[in-house]
């Protein structure tokens, strides 16, 4: 998708912060992280913040970003995290935030036992749709 890493959250085009639950200074620090990135947001209208993890994952936690932060385009717990292509595709092509919070415990082992082959071969047709999906944001050619 050409994306790179950047320490500058002014030149990126995808923040994603992996969140924790097991100390309270954690999450006052995700908070006031993710505060701070309504302003690059705000110059960056095609900026996609994500917060993943068990943190998010709380529904007073995802209440709370639903309600205080709209700048954050998506958020999944970690029961999904073999869906974040999906999700990230949902996000790019469907102008909606979402918000993914299952709590089923055997999705990912269930995801891993398919086999390797066949999730290379969705894994790369998804990213060929995820290209697409975000030059088309861009309002530029894959």
């Amino acid at each position: 998708m050409g994306f790179e890493f950047t320490d500058d959250p002014d030149k990126a085009d995808f923040i994603l912060y992996n969140t924790c639950a097991v100390r309270e200074h954690a999450e006052d620090r995700v908070f006031g992280n993710v505060g701070a990135l309504k302003h690059v947001k705000n110059r960056n209208p095609n900026l996609i913040i994500a917060l993943c993890g068990c943190m998010v994952q709380q529904k007073t936690v995802a209440d709370r970003i639903r309600a205080s932060y709209p700048h954050v385009n998506l958020v999944f717990g970690t029961h999904v995290i073999n869906r974040f292509p999906e999700l990230l595709y949902r996000t790019l092509t469907g102008g909606k935030r979402v918000f993914e919070l299952s709590q089923e415990d055997n999705s990912i082992s269930r995801q891993l036992h398919q086999g390797v082959a066949a999730d290379h071969v969705r894994l790369r047709q998804l990213l060929h749709l995820l290209h697409r999906a975000a030059c088309a944001r861009q309002g530029t050619q894959p």
